[in-house]
């Protein structure tokens, strides 16, 4: 259930108070998104980069906003310079849009999620955290190397990795990947940051989910299907 003024007096987002609300429409739910202090979405009026961090194609999930620190997203990066520092994205997995999902169908999608994490980190000569993995020698098979999952309860399910982005193979990023179930919907929310800054994107992820799920209500006791034909949009004021 919404619990707005209980969340603004207890609590913080990526260390800062949040205060700006959003609302997204998702398919026909209502959903409010709380802004972070010293993040922004990336807009073209705002940014000179939008267009460059937000064209790439996603077979699977919609971009719905991709977020920066104000200080990034205000100015022109150099070509092939790699992504900065901190940053997230809000996602719609497409195959699930349509969806209202109960507590209890969403457990079942996280089984689906960390099977296929399992099923990947089974193709690794070493594991993460099994004695004699290198990272660096891992990157230098696979251009992503997930991690067990470190966050698992009712509605957010988290794991992470390492990836060596597409425009810069010499750099090194880790990153959190928070499934959540937010009013019966399934999003998907992606911190980013430096290689040693692993934490920092768990930490950020669990208290944006949080946020997110504190502004909302809670999700439907029975799964249903809604017949819409839309992206995920921002709703403007």
């Amino acid at each position: 259930m919404r619990m707005v003024a209980f969340f603004l007096a207890l609590g913080c987002w990526f260390n800062g108070a949040w205060g700006v609300e959003e609302r997204i429409d998702a398919a026909g739910t209502e959903l409010v998104i709380p802004a972070p202090t010293g993040f922004v979405r990336l807009t073209a009026e705002i940014s000179p980069i939008y267009h460059e961090m937000t064209s790439f194609e996603d077979p699977y999930n919609y971009l719905a906003g991709f977020y920066m620190t104000e200080a990034d997203a205000k100015k022109p990066r150099p070509d092939n310079r790699p992504r900065p520092g901190r940053s997230f994205m809000l996602q719609f997995h497409k195959q699930m849009l349509t969806g209202v999902v109960s507590d209890a169908d969403f457990k079942r999608v996280v089984e689906m999620v960390s099977g296929n994490n399992e099923r990947t980190m089974a193709s690794y000569e070493k594991k993460p955290g099994e004695e004699g993995f290198n990272l660096d020698a891992a990157l230098s098979i696979h251009q992503m190397v997930f991690l067990a999952s470190h966050h698992s309860s009712q509605r957010i399910y988290a794991h992470s990795m390492y990836q060596k982005p597409a425009n810069d193979l010499r750099a090194v990023e880790s990153g959190t990947f928070t499934t959540v179930n937010v009013a019966g919907k399934i999003i998907t929310i992606v911190t980013a940051s430096g290689r040693d800054d692993l934490e920092w994107t768990r930490r950020t992820a669990l208290e944006c989910c949080e946020a997110i799920l504190a502004a909302n209500e809670d999700p439907p006791a029975e799964t249903r299907e809604v017949v819409v034909e839309a992206q995920p949009r921002f709703i403007e004021e």
